[in-house]
């Protein structure tokens, strides 16, 4: 194996599983009201929501992420979740996590 691998340059893999976007509406822990918010929901891994309102980030897990140590990180965040909220459309938390399914069922097969 080693001789296989010798002079060969060295191979990065960044780990970046796929997301499936949704939006709706979910009570925000920072904002505490029922706000917009756009999700992502990934197959191993517990989903992230985003307020609309506020920026901030969470999961249900751990609660809210790691906020950016950058000024102006809210105005930002604000302003990704609004282009991100008006991309999806209609696309439900049910609807992304039918397409999850019948993904892990194609890879499966």
């Amino acid at each position: 194996m080693s001789d296989l691998l010798a002079g060969a340059p060295p191979t990065v893999h960044v780990y970046a599983p796929r997301g499936y976007e949704y939006r709706g509406f979910f009570r925000c822990p920072e904002c505490d009201q029922k706000r917009r918010c756009v999700g992502q929901l990934f197959a191993w891994h517990s989903e992230s929501v985003t307020c609309v309102a506020c920026g901030d980030r969470f999961t249900a897990e751990e609660g809210r992420m790691e906020r950016p140590p950058s000024r102006g990180w809210r105005k930002r965040g604000t302003a990704k979740a609004r282009k991100a909220w008006d991309r999806i459309g209609s696309r439900s938390r049910r609807d992304a996590f039918g397409s999850l399914i019948a993904d892990a069922r194609r890879e499966a097969a």
